[in-house]
C-alpha cells in the first residue's frame, strides 16, 4: 500500500479568514480550557509566526491546519506545532499529515506536537505514530466569596 501524500499550499489569512473561521471556532469551542481565541490565529498567520496550510487545489473550508514552528530557548530544538487542524474527512487529514511529516523533517524539526481534549483525535494520531506524553487534569471549583467571585 502506497502512502497518499498531497502538496500543501500556504493560504493568505486575509483572503481565507471568513472561510476557515467557522472551523477554527468549532475547534475552539471544543477546547474550553484553551487560552487562545480564534483571532489569535488570524494575528499570528498575518504576522508570519503561524501558517494556514491546506491541500493544494482543494477548498480550505474542507480541511486545513495551522502550524507554528517552535524553538526551545535552551536546546535550540525545533518542533512543528499543529495549533489547529480541521479535517472532518479522515482521508484528506491523512494526506495532509503525511505532508506535515515531510515539512517537519525538511525544517530539521525533532518532533511534531499537538494538544487536544478529544480522545478520538488522540486515537487517530496514535495510529499515525504520535505518543501521548502528558495528561492534563482540571477540576472546576464552585464560586466562593473567598475567591471574590
Amino acid at each position: 500500500m502506497t502512502e497518499e501524500v498531497c502538496e500543501l499550499e500556504v493560504g493568505d489569512i486575509n483572503v481565507l479568514w471568513n472561510r476557515v473561521k467557522p472551523g477554527i471556532e468549532s475547534i475552539h469551542q471544543s477546547l474550553p480550557w484553551a487560552t487562545w481565541i480564534p483571532e489569535d490565529i488570524y494575528y499570528e498567520c498575518k504576522t508570519g509566526t503561524a501558517a494556514l496550510v491546506f491541500e493544494k487545489g482543494s477548498d480550505p473550508e474542507d480541511a486545513f491546519t495551522v502550524l507554528k514552528m517552535l524553538t526551545d530557548d535552551k536546546s535550540g530544538e525545533k518542533t512543528l506545532f499543529v495549533w489547529v487542524a480541521w479535517c472532518p474527512d479522515e482521508r484528506v487529514g491523512q494526506r495532509i499529515y503525511n505532508e506535515v511529516d515531510a515539512l517537519a523533517a525538511s525544517n530539521n524539526c525533532s518532533a511534531i506536537e499537538y494538544i487536544t481534549g478529544q480522545p478520538k483525535i488522540v486515537e487517530r494520531l496514535t495510529n499515525l505514530g504520535f505518543k501521548k506524553v502528558m495528561f492534563h487534569g482540571r477540576k472546576e471549583l464552585p464560586m466562593s466569596i473567598e475567591r471574590g467571585d
